[in-house]
């Protein structure tokens, strides 16, 4: 299936969602406490996080830990839920994304884990375990970023589909690798923060599709953004859209007739 079959059935999925719209407050309520904690499970599982998503909502719901379970997985679960909280909130006033707004999600998510190196851009090289990419020297990544927000951005929401406008951004962050940690989990975050603005609900990227992810992610390593380099990786976040849009169409359909 090409690109542009699968953004036609998002859009199909997605006018049958607006029929639907305006959502009662409790029932947009009890979608994001289910997203809170199904995002937070599944990004943080993709980075390793031994929390199983019943253990994730224990934390973040009773404030109750896992024994056996390292300290530092208990911390990324609430960071995670804590930069959600800040994105879910900053975008029920349509501010567009800002590179402010994307130090201040890091700063949430790694703030218990990085000290005073949450919230900021690198300032040494770094390495990616598992992989020959090497990101951009720290003295590129305050242009880089300030490039990709003030002229990029702008430039993909006149040219794209907002599916792909995400995972152009998405892509473009991680490639960036602008901070010395947590930079696939602000990826992903930007990605669903993109989409919410849309009016699509978040995606999460579920464990079994790891592989099929890193892989479309590192199709395209450099940091020159181009429809045909990025072809593999926006097919596959488009797939995950529209799966993730049929499972929120059906529980907003059984919210509403509940």
């Amino acid at each position: 299936m090409l690109l542009a079959d699968w953004l036609a059935k998002i859009e199909e999925l997605k006018q049958e969602l607006d029929v639907l719209r305006p959502l009662p407050a409790d029932v947009v309520n009890q979608l994001q406490a289910f997203y809170r904690i199904g995002l937070t499970y599944s990004s943080n599982c993709l980075e390793g996080n031994t929390l199983t998503e019943g253990e994730t909502k224990l934390l973040l719901e009773a404030g109750i830990t896992v024994g056996g379970k390292p300290l530092a997985h208990h911390l990324e679960a609430i960071g995670h839920a804590e930069a959600l909280d800040a994105l879910f909130n900053r975008v029920k006033t349509n501010a567009p994304p800002t590179e402010a707004s994307l130090c201040q999600f890091h700063h949430l998510l790694m703030r218990k884990l990085l000290d005073e190196r949450a919230g900021v851009y690198r300032t040494n090289q770094v390495l990616i375990t598992g992989t020959d990419f090497i990101p951009p020297p720290a003295s590129q990544v305050a242009l880089l970023m300030q490039t990709l927000f003030e002229t990029q951005l702008p430039a993909w929401k006149t040219a794209y589909h907002p599916v792909v406008v995400a995972s152009f951004a998405h892509q473009q962050l991680v490639n960036i690798h602008p901070f010395v940690d947590g930079n696939g989990r602000m990826g992903r975050l930007l990605n669903n923060e993109l989409l919410l603005q849309a009016g699509f609900p978040p995606v999460s990227i579920a464990m079994v599709l790891r592989a099929d992810y890193l892989s479309a992610l590192r199709a395209c390593p450099s940091i020159t953004i181009e429809e045909n380099e990025t072809a593999l990786f926006s097919m596959f976040m488009a797939e995950v859209t529209y799966e993730g849009l049929k499972d929120y169409l059906r529980m907003v359909k059984r919210l509403l007739h509940a």
